[in-house]
């Protein structure tokens, strides 16, 4: 049993008299009751000053007496109450983590790489932790996923628990359990040591977490690619929403705790975090990651124990930049970055050059995916601009030019030839391919002519390693998103894909895979479906040149893990399309563990973790009720949080329909062993399928009061539930989802902006449908050798 708190961010009200707001800051003096039996424990941010003081007057209850805190605001404020037992680290007593006493096993890893990143964060921060002990604890129910409470974090158990042995944890998840770790303990700086004077500025607290996040996991992983992953989970992620019109800038101004709940909404708050880190990300490489490190530094320092705002960063920043000569003496860190907190969406940067006058111009747009929002917006950024040209030099990301806003930058070969311009400047008159944004340091798109987009494609067929690897994967997202808002052909797009045969490293293929899963996805229900499939498999084929089985990946993890990434993402794909033996031998692998399966001990599983998702899915898929029932056992009987999340995906791969109506009907009973944590996890695995979409979204219709007043499917998640119907494709079903809005409108609160980019999103797809679907499938057909019609 457990009693553990979750303020975040406006119901410490809720526990205790106070003024719950973050710019309100205050020392907390906690007292904790409990049994008093050695099982029973409490924790709270400071360390205990005395324990098991006798209750007054109730007999087998003790006091727990802690230190008075620190100056923190309210929602940092932490107490738990519980049974668990605890790890230290091997390096730092204080550092402790904790779980129920059959998980006490899996935290050996938390306790030890997290005192180590802990111990980088110091050194990056140039300040040491400022309280006296850490503790971390593993809960079996929590939707928050991780909260960043002062010296007492909690998080979700799959989040922070891993398996020694490694035949239960993969490596995608042992990369989160790192990421995340990494996120809570940078906020116990940025966030907790200085706080948001109020919650408009709540990305200053998640924007550089999500960001440093990625640097502390390198101190626990050094060889994992870490920042390539950022360009393809954050970057080009946040991208596709951004991309909307019914966006929204970072920076918003908040009133009241239904706005304030927005911000935390499960998919907004995750897309704007990984649309904060991006930006300062950019940040770090247009100043320089020496002056960005020396204004944050100061900044930090200054506004210890205090709260701040946004412009009290861009101060510091702006005194370190001009110090440190990293930006034109007539720009200002908050003039820039202005642009990029305050407007709505991001830029697409144009490249034209023009062999003629021997000059290249640059001009910029906002982005979109809808052409009629083109035509109607203003909105201009201050842009970083970089180049590459016909070298392998891509290291270099700080800015040697800025796009201003309404001023197109025009290059001339006199310009070029500059001696105050560095040398890897391109020349524009030559024939050399140009790329912009080196490593997609950038939080833009980039567009270039037909020559050079040409260029790029032979280079890439010729020898793709001349471009960095990040390069490929940003010019392959950004050529299949110019395509799908109709910017470029897709011939132009899907011609680059031409080379993959050759790709050993993984983001491009990611970036490839994400972007060809929209076509899927609009395509699935057409005539045309088929010959898309037949061209998966061709693409599919020259990517398995080194094509392993899936029995023979091997549990244990590589020093590269995007190296085994590539190989399950393309494994996946050949389940998919129906590529090779993945199909049968996913079969095999689950028939087999069905056999062999042992109810005393349902963890002692016989399949790779790294592609349990894979065996676990297709097992099902290929299936009946026999193999759908024996998931829904293992999801009974297993102990692990981490399982019980594979088994819930798993279910919802069946291809029987009646089986997914039964699974929702089992989630949504009130008496349900589906976690409440998990119920929006079922409900979009089901709504994501082709088979289950329109089952799932009948079901919403028919029992939206029933879930918002059970099931909390109200602000909080409702853009776990609506978003997964973005991939809806006709004006019908455009025109349900706004009768939907309508009929609840009075229900969804501020969560209607989820059911607007829904709507946006269908409209989109029904435009794309009807401009593209007949050439693309007839560009398909020819590829696919079935000729003209």
């Amino acid at each position: 049993y457990m009693g553990v708190t979750q303020f975040q961010a406006t119901d410490a009200r809720r526990a205790f008299p106070c003024f719950d707001e973050p710019g309100v800051k205050a020392k907390f003096n906690v007292t904790l009751g409990r049994k008093n039996t050695d099982d029973w424990t409490t924790l709270s941010n400071m360390d205990a000053i005395a324990e098991g003081v006798p209750h007054e007057t109730l007999d087998g209850y003790v006091w727990d007496k802690y230190a008075v805190s620190v100056d923190m605001s309210t929602y940092l404020v932490a107490f738990c109450v519980s049974q668990f037992q605890s790890k230290t680290s091997n390096t730092n007593d204080k550092f402790k983590v904790w779980a129920r006493s059959d998980m006490i096993g899996r935290t050996e890893f938390a306790a030890n790489e997290g005192a180590k990143i802990l111990k980088f964060f110091e050194e990056y921060f140039e300040i040491d932790y400022p309280l006296p002990k850490m503790d971390m604890l593993a809960l079996t129910d929590f939707s928050a996923g991780a909260m960043e409470n002062w010296g007492m974090i909690t998080y979700r158990e799959e989040y922070l628990l891993y398996d020694p042995t490694g035949r239960t944890t993969s490596a995608s998840l042992l990369q989160r359990i790192i990421y995340i770790i990494a996120h809570e303990l940078s906020h116990q700086w940025f966030g907790n040591l200085v706080t948001p004077k109020w919650w408009t500025d709540l990305w200053l607290n998640e924007g550089f977490a999500s960001y440093v996040e990625y640097l502390g996991s390198q101190e626990s992983r050094k060889d994992w690619k870490w920042m390539q992953l950022f360009i393809v989970s954050e970057v080009q992620d946040v991208m596709r929403v951004d991309s909307l019109e019914s966006s929204h800038p970072i920076y918003q101004e908040v009133f009241n705790p239904d706005q304030i709940k927005e911000l935390f909404d499960r998919i907004s708050y995750g897309k704007g975090e990984k649309k904060r880190a991006t930006i300062i990300r950019m940040m770090n490489n247009y100043l320089t990651e020496a002056t960005f490190k020396k204004g944050l530094i100061s900044y930090l320092k200054d506004k210890s124990f205090s709260n701040a705002e946004t412009e009290d960063l861009w101060r510091y920043l702006d005194v370190a930049a001009h110090d440190d000569k990293s930006l034109p003496d007539d720009l200002s860190v908050s003039q820039i970055m202005n642009t990029w907190t305050g407007l709505t969406g991001f830029p697409v940067v144009t490249l034209t050059r023009d062999p003629k006058q021997n000059t290249a111009t640059l001009t910029q747009a906002r982005f979109f995916l809808q052409q009629s929002s083109r035509d109607q917006s203003s909105e201009q950024w201050f842009i970083p601009i970089n180049f590459n040209a016909a070298i392998d030099d891509f290291n270099r990301t700080s800015a040697s030019h800025w796009l201003r806003p309404n001023t197109p930058l025009t290059l001339t070969d006199k310009d070029l030839a500059s001696s105050s311009l560095d040398s890897w400047i391109p020349d524009p008159a030559k024939n050399n391919w140009v790329i912009v944004n080196a490593q997609e340091t950038g939080y833009y798109r980039v567009n270039y002519d037909a020559t050079n987009w040409a260029m790029i494609q032979a280079q890439l067929e010729a020898d793709h390693t001349k471009i960095s690897t990040e390069n490929r994967a940003q010019i392959l997202d950004d050529a299949f998103n110019l395509a799908r808002a109709g910017i470029i052909s897709y011939p132009t797009a899907l011609g680059l894909t031409k080379y993959l045969a050759k790709e050993q490293e993984f983001i491009p293929w990611r970036a490839t895979a994400n972007a060809l899963a929209y076509i899927d996805k609009m395509l699935e229900r057409s005539a045309g479906y088929g010959y898309f499939r037949e061209y998966m498999k061709t693409l599919l084929n020259g990517g398995l040149v080194e094509f392993e089985k899936l029995e023979d990946i091997k549990p244990e993890y590589i020093d590269d893990a995007t190296q085994l990434y590539k190989n399950v993402l393309i494994q996946g794909r050949a389940c998919k399309y129906n590529v090779g033996k993945c199909k049968r031998d996913a079969s095999a692998q689950y028939k087999k563990w069905m056999t062999n399966y042992n109810e005393a001990l349902p963890d002692n599983t016989i399949i790779s973790p790294n592609v349990k998702y894979i065996v676990y899915c297709y097992g099902v898929a290929n299936g009946g009720e026999e193999e759908w029932n024996h998931a829904w056992r293992h999801y009974t009987k297993t102990n692990l949080a981490s399982e019980k999340t594979e088994m819930l995906y798993a279910m919802a791969c069946t291809e029987e329909v009646w089986l997914l109506s039964k699974f929702l009907g089992m989630t949504f009973n009130k008496n349900s062993t589906v976690r409440s944590q998990d119920v929006a996890r079922v409900f979009g695995s089901i709504a994501r399928s082709v088979i289950g979409r329109s089952l799932a979204f009948e079901y919403l219709l028919n029992n939206f009061v029933y879930l918002k007043e059970n099931f909390s499917v109200g602000i909080s998640a409702m853009g776990s539930f609506i978003t997964p119907f973005s991939t809806f494709n006709t004006p019908a079903e455009a025109a349900r989802m706004r009768a939907f809005k309508e009929e609840y409108k009075n229900d969804l609160g501020s969560g209607a902006r989820a059911v607007d980019q829904a709507i946006e999103s269908i409209e989109i797809n029904a435009q794309w449908m009807a401009k593209h679907e007949a050439t693309l499938t007839q560009w398909l057909k020819e590829q696919t050798g079935h000729g003209s019609t």
